[in-house]
């Protein structure tokens, strides 16, 4: 479940490709579809799975951004800064998820 919407924000990044200016959400998609996909048979609603991913989206929106400030604007060398926030958003998602469980 948690691929449908992270795959429909990669296939934006063929607009990027391309020239086209257009956001970057995919770091915030996995992000949020992964918390809902974990938090839906912990919470029993569907409604509060939703709403856990959200803020996990919204968390991984504003850290792909501290990400990008920090290591990319001000770095010498390519970092990529959704990559770098998925990382660190999935392994909190897992382990936030594996303590409530």
């Amino acid at each position: 479940a948690q691929v449908v919407p992270f795959a429909i924000s990669a296939l934006c990044i063929f607009f990027v490709a391309a020239g086209k200016r257009w956001p970057v959400t995919h770091h915030m998609t996995i992000t949020a579809g992964l918390a809902a996909v974990l938090f839906f048979p912990i919470t029993g609603s569907g409604v509060l799975a939703v709403l856990i991913g959200t803020v996990f989206g919204i968390i991984a929106g504003f850290g792909g951004e501290l990400v990008a400030r920090v290591f990319y604007a001000h770095g010498d060398t390519h970092i990529d800064p959704p990559a770098g926030i998925i990382w660190f958003m999935n392994t909190l998602v897992v382990v936030s998820a594996g303590l409530f469980a």
